[in-house]
C-alpha cells in the first residue's frame, strides 16, 4: 500500500509502510548511506503528516520485517493481544498519541491508557504522558505549543496552537549548520537555494495559528547567517549590514521571506 501527503503544490508518494517511517525519521547517517532517509525537511515532514493518519492496525497487516527474518517482528505478532488491541485498533498514529477530554474524566482516561498499554506488553513514557490542565498549562504535540493564545486584534485570550520553541531552535540550528565557514566553498546560489528550500518547507508545515512572530525569529537569523557566510566567502569586513542590507538579501539575492505568507492564510482574509 502506497501513502501520499500534499504540501504547498507538491505531492510526495512513499510506497510503503517501510519507506514511509524511513522517511519519517529523525536524519541518521546511517539511513543516509543506506539510501532510505528523506531527500530534504519537507519530505521528513509529509511524511510526518502521511504517518499521522495511519491506523494503527495497519502496523499488524504490513510488517517492517518479515516474520521469518526478524525476531522483534515475531515476538510482537505471537505475543499479540487481539482483545487487548481492539480497544484502540480503530485510532491513527496521530489519534494515539493524543488523547484530549474534559477535566473530570483526564485521570481516568490516563489510567485506562496505562492499563491497555501493560496489556499490549508496552511501557508509558512518563516524561512525556501526562494530564495537562488547560488553559493554566501547556504542551507540546507534532511541533506545535497548545495553550492560551491572543487575538493580537482584541486581545482577547482563546485556546490555539504555535510552533514550539524546541522547533523554532531546531530549524535555526539547521540555517546555521548550512551557513558554517566550511560552507565557504560552496556557490552562493546553492546556499540560498537550500535555506529556502529548508525553511519554506518547515513554513508549510507550521502554518497554524499566531506564526508571525516564528517567522520573524527564523527570517532574522537566517539573515544574520547569510550575511556572516558571505563575509567569510568573499573575505569582506563588518559592518555586514553594510554590504548586504535587508533588501538586498532578500530581492537581490533571493532569501525567501516567511512573513508575507501570512496574509494568504485563509484565516488572515476579511
Amino acid at each position: 500500500m502506497s501513502y501520499t501527503e500534499t504540501i504547498g503544490s507538491r505531492t510526495y508518494r512513499f510506497a510503503d509502510l517501510k519507506t514511509l517511517m524511513a522517511k519519517a525519521s529523525p536524519l541518521r547517517s546511517g539511513d543516509q548511506l543506506a539510501g532510505v532517509a528523506a531527500a530534504s525537511e519537507e519530505e521528513r515532514v509529509a511524511a510526518k503528516m502521511a504517518l499521522a493518519q495511519v491506523p494503527l492496525r495497519t502496523f499488524l497487516n504490513e510488517a517492517l520485517i518479515p516474520y521469518e527474518s526478524d525476531e522483534v517482528t515475531r515476538l510482537v505478532i505471537d505475543d499479540h493481544s487481539p482483545q487487548a488491541f481492539a480497544e484502540i485498533s480503530h485510532l491513527t498514529v496521530g489519534d494515539f498519541r493524543l488523547v484530549i477530554c474534559c477535566r473530570a474524566k483526564a485521570d481516568e482516561a490516563l489510567v485506562t491508557m496505562q492499563d491497555m498499554m501493560s496489556k499490549l506488553k508496552l511501557t508509558v513514557n512518563a516524561t512525556k504522558t501526562r494530564v495537562c490542565k488547560l488553559p493554566e498549562e501547556k504542551f507540546d504535540f507534532l511541533g506545535y505549543t497548545f495553550g492560551r493564545c491572543y487575538s493580537p486584534k482584541t486581545g482577547r485570550a482563546y485556546l490555539g496552537t504555535t510552533p514550539s520553541k524546541k522547533r523554532v531552535q531546531r530549524i535555526c540550528r539547521a540555517i546555521s549548520e548550512e551557513t558554517g565557514r566550511n560552507k565557504a566553498l560552496l556557490e552562493q546560489e546553492t546556499v540560498i537555494e537550500t535555506l529556502n528550500r529548508m525553511m519554506v518547507g518547515w513554513a508549510n508545515y507550521f502554518c497554524l495559528g499566531p506564526v508571525s512572530q516564528a517567522y520573524r525569529a527564523i527570517e532574522r537569523h537566517a539573515r544574520k547567517r547569510l550575511r556572516q557566510w558571505l563575509c567569510a566567502k568573499h573575505d569582506l569586513q563588518w559592518p555586514a549590514m553594510k554590504h548586504y542590507p535587508v533588501a538586498a538579501l532578500h530581492d537581490s539575492l533571493g532569501l525567501a521571506r516567511l512573513t508575507p505568507r501570512t496574509s494568504s492564510f485563509p484565516w488572515a482574509k476579511p
